[in-house]
């Protein structure tokens, strides 16, 4: 459906262009173009990373909780982030100590969000 003057729907009924613009900024922050996917990196979801110390988990709304799979050549510790594309916001960056079976608690909320995980040496 095309629809060539989005005003003159009613104002809840109008797309929400701004998802879009998250998206686009996040897709460029990141290089998500240059990521490889494919790879079981966590319990759920999936994941795009960059080979070496960036990954971007996809967490459905669906998921209760997030472990993490990182590749055990990474570093001690690792700066994660949360990112909802419904705001376009970033939650304070916090860090975690690898273990053997990292696990992340999910922020407030009923709709997905994209976890950011560095590795640090």
């Amino acid at each position: 459906m095309v629809i060539p003057d989005i005003t003159v729907l009613a104002p809840d009924a109008r797309p929400k262009l701004e998802y879009y613009r998250h998206m686009r900024e996040f897709v460029d922050r990141f290089q998500v173009d240059q990521m490889i996917a494919g790879d079981k990196k966590s319990n759920a979801g999936f994941c795009l990373h960059n080979g070496r110390d960036l990954f971007l988990y996809y967490v459905p709304k669906e998921c209760d909780f997030l472990g993490l799979r990182p590749p055990r050549n990474c570093g001690d510790t690792m700066k994660l982030s949360w990112f909802d594309p419904f705001t376009g916001q970033y939650s304070e960056p916090f860090a975690m100590k690898f273990t053997q079976w990292p696990s992340v608690e999910l922020p407030e909320g009923d709709r997905f969000q994209i976890l950011v995980c560095e590795h640090e040496n």
